[in-house]
């Protein structure tokens, strides 16, 4: 595909969209089924592509060498210098088309809206239908940079470290997103004093009983009757660490 022909498609999710790519990705988190998102490493050549309303957040890091990305937005084009680490964020609901002449290196993130509204909640501690996240394009973000990156090095070593590490990850980058890249209204949290005894306890047995599967936050939070993201924080509040860290060091030492 030359650099002048567009991709057009008559479609209405993300999913889709990226089915119709001319290229493959490199790596893909699909076989994973990760909670909330979808991680891709594109080598894309240039191209110009209209994309439909997209169903889900699009996150786009560059990870290669510097591009120039012609963006058009809800009916303003923009003109960048796409450096390495520069983030791109295109919300759900948005139509959008760009042009690039070279050829990149990305990595797409695409976020689950249902699943950023629930850490929302959580986080930011508002009624979901407040939550908006804000067009971004090509702008320095070391956070989603470094999120992205461990991603990235997850699916390159063919996901060994299993679904809690990237739950966590993953539960950080939208926290941060919402966080700095949201017109969402945003109320100070209360402070808790971590979980109490008996939930902690029940949490650690689990993860004691369960060293060698590849178990997910979801089925730690559920034992003690929580949402994933309130567990965690309140987990590490408690403990001094994240679930994943309490999982992996008591996992070392069981093989001592």
């Amino acid at each position: 595909m030359t650099e002048t022909e567009s991709t057009t498609p008559e479609f209405t999710s993300t999913a889709e969209l990226f089915e119709v790519l001319p290229e493959q990705p490199t790596v893909s988190s699909q076989p994973y089924n990760w909670t909330g998102i979808v991680a891709q490493q594109y080598h894309h050549r240039p191209n110009r592509l209209i994309s439909p309303q997209l169903q889900q957040h699009l996150v786009t890091l560059n990870f290669g060498s510097p591009y120039t990305l012609t963006q058009q937005f809800e009916g303003r084009t923009q003109q960048a210098r796409v450096v390495k680490g520069n983030m791109i964020l295109t919300p759900a609901g948005r139509a959008t088309e760009w042009h690039w002449q070279n050829n990149v290196n990305v990595l797409h993130l695409r976020l689950d809206p249902a699943f950023v509204d629930i850490i929302a909640e959580q986080v930011l501690e508002i009624d979901s239908n407040q939550v908006e996240l804000v067009h971004q394009f090509s702008v320095p973000d070391p956070m989603t940079e470094q999120l992205g990156q461990a991603l990235l090095m997850e699916l390159l070593a063919e996901h060994p470290s299993g679904h809690l590490y990237v739950d966590s990850l993953t539960n950080v980058l939208v926290a941060h997103l919402l966080k700095h890249h949201s017109a969402t209204p945003r109320v100070q949290a209360q402070h808790t004093l971590g979980l109490p005894p008996y939930k902690l306890q029940q949490a650690i047995d689990y993860i004691q009983e369960h060293l060698e599967i590849d178990i997910t936050l979801a089925d730690i939070a559920a034992q003690v009757g929580m949402s994933p993201y309130y567990f965690a924080r309140q987990f590490k509040q408690s403990t001094g660490v994240s679930p994943h860290q309490y999982h992996t060091h008591t996992k070392l030492r069981s093989k001592r």
